[in-house]
């Protein structure tokens, strides 16, 4: 994870590196060999990459109403050109 560039604040990668060093360690207590719970855990940890955050869901919502209103206005103007017909 990397702090800033998308929006995730520095606490939270430092939680995330937290989260699965706990993890790794759970796995090995449980019996799993440690190389391969290490693994998991970091597989694990580097899903948080991948979630959306607060500010990318406003951005594609911006973006989607932008696409809509400029379908709608296609439509309006295609309906124009076809009563132009009659």
């Amino acid at each position: 994870m990397q702090a800033g560039s998308t929006g995730v604040s520095l606490i939270t990668c430092l939680y995330a590196m937290t989260d699965t060093l706990t993890i790794a360690r759970d796995l090995g207590a449980s019996g799993i060999d440690r190389k391969q719970a290490e693994a998991i855990a970091a597989a694990i940890g580097n899903t948080g990459e991948h979630l959306a955050t607060e500010r990318d869901i406003a951005a594609l919502r911006g973006e989607v109403r932008f696409l809509f209103g400029l379908l709608f206005l296609l439509n309006l103007a295609i309906l124009g050109k076809v009563f132009e017909v009659f």
